[in-house]
């Protein structure tokens, strides 16, 4: 049996402030990575068997 996981991955520059990553479910559940300060991060996130419904990288000052 094959295991099909779903997930995305970007290589990001922080110039100020903090960023994660996060992701939106399609089983309702929503995941949120640790705030990263300036630097290159690789953000990424999984929603393991289920559908991945939204992502992005979340900003704040």
């Amino acid at each position: 049996m094959r295991r099909i996981t779903y997930g995305w991955s970007a290589v990001c520059r922080v110039t100020r402030g903090k960023a994660r990553a996060m992701a939106e479910c399609h089983d309702g559940t929503s995941h949120f990575g640790r705030w990263m300060g300036p630097g290159n991060w690789k953000f990424g996130m999984s929603c393991g068997r289920s559908k991945m419904g939204a992502y992005d990288v979340e900003w704040k000052a």
